[in-house]
C-alpha cells in the first residue's frame, strides 16, 4: 500500500504498550484463584481461532466455516482429569518415543501459528501506519511476553477476552456501515448490483459463470478443503486449543461477507488503496511443549519450574520475533504459512484423536502414521509443484491451490489410514485408568486419618438425624462426599460429551455438506433476495457471536464482578478500612 492512514507513532504503541496495558489491567480484574467459566473460554477460543484467519480469508472467492468438536476436550477430562497437557497423555500410553513424536508437532504447531501472526499483524500494521516492519515483528511479541510473564494462562484469556470484545465491535461496525449508511454501497441491493458488475467485467475463473454471487467456486472449494485440513492441525496439536475446546465460526462469515465483498466491488473505485491497481496475492497473502520436567529435572520444585517458565516465555518471544523477520525478508507471507501448516501438522490429527478418545489405539501406528503422512504430505506438495510449473519450486510456485491441497490431502489422510489400520488390526485395549491417575492427589498418613475421622463424624450426625425422623430410613449413607462429587462429575461430562458429540455431528451435516454442496453442484447464482437473506444470516450470526462470547462470559461471572466491584466501593469509601478496624477490635 503507498499511503498510511495512521501515523507510525500509533503503530508503535499499539503493538508496544497497549497490548502490554491491556494484559496488565486484565491481572487487576481477575482475582487470583478465579476459576474460569465456558464463556470466557468461549471468547478465548474464538480469538484464537480467527486472530488469523480473518486478515487472509476475507478477500478468498468464498468461505466455507471450520469448526472442531469440543467432544474431544471433553474426553481428555473424562479420561486424563488431573493432566496438564495432551502430551502427558501421550506419554502415559506410548512412552518416550510417542511424547518425542507428538512434542514435535505441536512444538511446530506453536511456531506456525506465532508466525502468522506475527507476519499477518506487522503487515497490517505497516499498512496502516507505515511502521517498519521489521520492527513490528520485534515487538508484537513484547506485549504477550510481559502480561503472559506476570499472570500465566489466566492473563492470555482476559486479553483474549478484551481482544474479541474489540474485534466484534470492529466487524459490527464494519457490517452496519457497508450495508446501512455507506455513500458507496449502502445496502445489500446495491451491493448486489456491484457484483453483478464487477463478475461481468472481470469474471472469476472456476466460477459459475464466472460470478462472485455463486458458491460454485473451484478455487473456494479448494481453500475450504485446505482450510478445514490445516484448522484440525492447528487444534489438536496446540494444548491451548484443547483447554478452550469450542469452535468458532461468526467472526470469520462476517469478514468475509462484508470486507471481503466490499474490496472486490470497491476495487473499481478510485478511492481504494493502490487504485487502478487491484489488490497482488502478496498483499492478500500478508494478512512450548513441556520437557523440563520429564527430561531435565524430574523432582524440580514449583520455584525452578516458574523459572524455566519464565525463561522460556522469554526467549521463544525473541526467536519468534526473529523468525518473523526472516520469514519476511524470504518473502514468506501469513497467507503461504497458513496453507501450509495442514501439510506439516496435518499428519498428526488421527493419532491425537485415538490417544485422547480410544482404547484400541495403537502406538506403532500413531508413530508410524504421523512421521509417514509428513513425509507423505511434503512429498504430494513438493511433486505437485514440480509438475504443474514445469520443474519450478519456489515460494510463489508452492503457493499455489492445487499445490498445498495435494499436500495436506496426503498429511492428514495417509497418516489416518494407517492409524486407523493399526489400530483395529492390532488393538492396545489401553486402561484409562493409568491416564485418570496421572497427578492424582496422594494423601498422606496424617491426610488419611483426618479423612476418617470426618467421615465417622458424618456417619454419627446423620444415625441422630435419622433416629428423630419418624418412620425414617435408618440405614447409614456410607459415599463420602469426594467419591459422591467424583461421579457425579463423571455424569456430567458424559452429558457434554454425548451433547457435543451430537452437535458437532448435526453443524458438520449442515454447514459442510447440506448447505454449500447442493449449491455447489447445481451451479446456483444467488438471486437479488437469496443474497440479501444470506446478508441478514450473517447478522444474526455475528449478533450470536456476539452474545455467546462477549455477553455471557459477563453474565456468568456476575458473582465475581459484585464482589471485586463491592471490593472496589469499599476501598474507595473507606469500607474496607472500617471492617479492618472491626476486625483488629
Amino acid at each position: 500500500m503507498s499511503d498510511a492512514v495512521l501515523s507510525q507513532g500509533i503503530g508503535y504503541a499499539v503493538v508496544s504498550y497497549c497490548k502490554a496495558l491491556i494484559g496488565l489491567i486484565d491481572l487487576t480484574l481477575l482475582p487470583t484463584s478465579q476459576v474460569l467459566g465456558v464463556g470466557l473460554f468461549f471468547s478465548a477460543l474464538m480469538i484464537g481461532l480467527t486472530a488469523v484467519q480473518n486478515r487472509y480469508t476475507s478477500y478468498k472467492a468464498t468461505n466455507v466455516a471450520e469448526f472442531t468438536s469440543a467432544s474431544h476436550s471433553v474426553k481428555l477430562k473424562m479420561n486424563a482429569p488431573h493432566a496438564h497437557t495432551f502430551l502427558e497423555v501421550v506419554k502415559a500410553r506410548w512412552g518416550l518415543a510417542g511424547h518425542l513424536t507428538f512434542g514435535f508437532f505441536s512444538f511446530a504447531t506453536n511456531i506456525i501459528v506465532s508466525s502468522m501472526l506475527i507476519t499477518g499483524g506487522s503487515a497490517t500494521v505497516n499498512d496502516l501506519t507505515g511502521m517498519n516492519t521489521y520492527a513490528a515483528c520485534m515487538l508484537i511479541p513484547v506485549g504477550v511476553v510481559i502480561y503472559v510473564l506476570v499472570g500465566g494462562m489466566r492473563a492470555s484469556l482476559m486479553a483474549d477476552y478484551i481482544h474479541t470484545t474489540f474485534l466484534f465491535a470492529i466487524i459490527l461496525t464494519f457490517m452496519f456501515v457497508t450495508y446501512t449508511t455507506s455513500d458507496k454501497i449502502g445496502s445489500p441491493g446495491k451491493m448486489y448490483d456491484m457484483l453483478t458488475a464487477v463478475g461481468k467485467a472481470k469474471p472469476v475463473s472456476g466460477n459459475a459463470e464466472g460470478s462472485y454471487l455463486t458458491m460454485k467456486s473451484n478455487g473456494g472449494l479448494i481453500f475450504g478443503v485446505i482450510n478445514i485440513a490445516g484448522n484440525f492441525a492447528t487444534v489438536y496439536n496446540d494444548q491451548a486449543y484443547w483447554q478452550r475446546a469450542i469452535a468458532s465460526e461468526p467472526i470469520p462469515l462476517g469478514f468475509a461477507t462484508t470486507m471481503g465483498l466490499a474490496a472486490v466491488v470497491l476495487t473499481t473505485d478510485p478511492s481504494f488503496p493502490g487504485y487502478p491497481t487491484p489488490l497482488t496475492s502478496a498483499q492478500v497473502g500478508a494478512g512450548l511443549p513441556a520437557v523440563y520436567i520429564p527430561y531435565i529435572n524430574p523432582h524440580a520444585s514449583e520455584k525452578q519450574i516458574l523459572a524455566v517458565d519464565h525463561a522460556a516465555i522469554v526467549v521463544y518471544g525473541i526467536f519468534m520475533g526473529c523468525l518473523g523477520c526472516i520469514f519476511h525478508a524470504a518473502g514468506i507471507s501469513m497467507g503461504w504459512l497458513y496453507e501450509f501448516m495442514g501439510v506439516v501438522l496435518g499428519s498428526a490429527v488421527v493419532p491425537i484423536a485415538f490417544c485422547v478418545m480410544s482404547t484400541r489405539a495403537n502406538k506403532t501406528g500413531a508413530i508410524t502414521g504421523a512421521w509417514v503422512g509428513l513425509s507423505a504430505g511434503l512429498i504430494a506438495w513438493l511433486v505437485a509443484t514440480a509438475t504443474l510449473n514445469g520443474g519450478v519450486v519456489s515460494i510463489t510456485t508452492t503457493f499455489q491451490d492445487y499445490c498445498m491441497l495435494s499436500g495436506n490431502l496426503a498429511s492428514i489422510c495417509t497418516s489416518g489410514i494407517i492409524m486407523t489400520v493399526f489400530s483395529f488390526a492390532w488393538p492396545e485395549n489401553f486402561d484409562f485408568e493409568i491416564t485418570r491417575a496421572l497427578h492424582a492427589h496422594a494423601e498422606s498418613p496424617a491426610e488419611e486419618e483426618a479423612k476418617a475421622a470426618a467421615k465417622a463424624a458424618r456417619a454419627a450426625e446423620r444415625q441422630a438425624a435419622n433416629e428423630h425422623e419418624k418412620g425414617g430410613d435408618n440405614k447409614e449413607d456410607t459415599s463420602s462426599p469426594v467419591e459422591s462429587i467424583a461421579e457425579s462429575y463423571h455424569v456430567e461430562l458424559e452429558k457434554a460429551f454425548k451433547l457435543a458429540v451430537w452437535v458437532s455431528v448435526g453443524l458438520v451435516v449442515i454447514l459442510l455438506l447440506v448447505i454449500p454442496l447442493p449449491l455447489f453442484f447445481t451451479h446456483y447464482i444467488y438471486s437479488r433476495e437469496g443474497f440479501t437473506a444470506w446478508i441478514a444470516v450473517a447478522f444474526v450470526w455475528i449478533f450470536y457471536g456476539a452474545f455467546a462470547v462477549v455477553l455471557y462470559p459477563i453474565w456468568e461471572s456476575r458473582g465475581s464482578l459484585k464482589e471485586i466491584g463491592g471490593a472496589i466501593l469499599r476501598d474507595v469509601f473507606g469500607g474496607g478500612l472500617r471492617v479492618a478496624n472491626k476486625v483488629e477490635a
